[in-house]
């Protein structure tokens, strides 16, 4: 059975973790096609031993039968538009798009070209997530989350949320399937909103909270939702184990290998995409929206120290 010929465009963190998978799991149906990854193409892969693109436009039908696009969130539009354009089906890493508007051109080219693309945010692969969408009842009542990381020396030009909240944010989407009614955000004062955010969420019938920390201290990446019956779920997210009311559902699994399952499978045409263009959008709107309630405060307190230098 001929291989199907998939390339990476942007091979650094996540691009090589995907690169890696690939080869593990994947090696009787994948071949890599190629990596393109900037200015740093060419000693990446001759580092990873693969094929390096020279730029996108090398990127075609006659040598890739589908691609991966690990790179910044803000490149994410004008990267995937050309090559789903060239009918060539996309792997688009977390979010989609910067904004609505970006994730609105990405659908509309798809669906000129007909040609799929899939979502990569990776915890709604969490093999937890899954068997708790499997069981949930609903209305949900509560859904409360803590995730933090220690990687603070990475340069980060985002808040909190766009780095690291966003994987909680698009769980939340896809469980609630809603837009929430109110949105309030806050941080500890010791740290910018580069390293913290607090954000509580009401919903129709829910109410969320979801606390993402970057600082030097124990990770911890957790999730609890309580239905309308009073059951309890409790994900720990490293170990993929998900407890109800104390028993365990699941536990360990890997959640790249089943977002890559479901690329290839897409490809093929075997399947469709598990995270919908819908749930994406919704994620992103959702992120923009406490963005934008955290640029306020950022202005309101830069007025506030202006007036007190003045008086």
């Amino acid at each position: 059975m001929k291989k199907l010929r998939i390339a990476i465009v942007g091979c650094n963190n996540m691009g090589k973790k995907h690169l890696e998978c690939l080869r593990s799991n994947f090696a009787d149906e994948v071949e890599i096609s190629g990596i393109l990854n900037n200015r740093t193409t060419k000693e990446k892969a001759a580092e990873l031993g693969v094929h390096a693109f020279e730029n996108l436009e090398a990127i075609n039908k006659e040598n890739t039968d589908a691609v991966i696009i690990a790179t910044p969130a803000e490149t994410h539009a004008a990267i995937a538009e050309k090559l789903l354009s060239r009918k060539i089906p996309c792997l688009i890493e977390k979010p989609l798009g910067a904004n609505e508007q970006e994730c609105e051109s990405i659908e509309n080219i798809a669906k000129k070209y007909h040609t799929p693309f899939l979502v990569g945010h990776l915890e709604n692969y969490n093999p937890a997530v899954v068997k708790l969408k499997e069981n949930l009842e609903a209305p949900i009542k509560s859904i409360k989350a803590i995730r933090t990381s220690r990687n603070v020396n990475a340069k980060r030009k985002t808040s909190v949320v766009s780095e690291l909240m966003i994987h909680d944010l698009a769980i939340v989407a896809d469980i609630l399937d809603a837009l929430p009614q109110k949105i309030a955000v806050s941080k500890q004062n010791k740290y910018d909103w580069c390293s913290h955010a607090k954000v509580t969420m009401n919903y129709k019938d829910a109410d969320v909270e979801l606390e993402s920390l970057i600082a030097d201290t124990d990770v911890i990446r957790t999730m609890d939702i309580e239905d309308i019956k009073g059951n309890n779920y409790h994900i720990d997210f490293p170990s993929r184990k998900l407890t109800k009311n104390n028993e365990i559902l699941c536990e360990g699994g890997n959640s790249l290998y089943n977002e890559q399952r479901n690329f290839v499978n897409v490809i093929k045409g075997q399947e469709a995409p598990y995270i919908s263009y819908s749930q994406a959008l919704k994620s992103v709107v959702l992120s923009n929206k406490i963005e934008q309630q955290i640029l306020n405060k950022q202005i309101i307190s830069e007025k506030i120290k202006n007036l007190q230098k003045n008086l």
